[in-house]
């Protein structure tokens, strides 16, 4: 809601989604939720997304961040690749 009305606003400017996810989907359907709104936001193509996976890197990974990102049309950075120069890079090929 805050996108559109932001694009309402200003049309000719691109908003930029990040989004952090520990990988978990929460909730009644969280998964299923987590694929609908991630196919709803790509469609409407009013922001560009990147996606920050702050999943712990433990042995069992559920990879759900990256799966989001997939579902965005969007770059995924697991936290220990993130610093200025992935985010910068990211950011300006969006």
């Amino acid at each position: 809601d805050l996108i559109e009305r932001e694009h309402r606003r200003e049309p000719g400017r691109r908003a930029i989604l990040v989004i952090l996810s520990d990988g978990k989907a929460t909730g009644a359907n969280g998964l299923t939720n987590l694929r609908m709104v991630a196919h709803d936001i790509a469609q409407r193509g009013l922001a560009g997304s990147v996606v920050i996976d702050c999943e712990n890197q433990s042995r069992i990974r559920l990879g759900l961040a990256l799966e989001l990102a997939k579902n965005l049309g969007a770059p995924c950075i697991s936290m220990t690749e993130l610093n200025a120069e992935s985010v910068t890079g990211v950011i300006n090929a969006i």
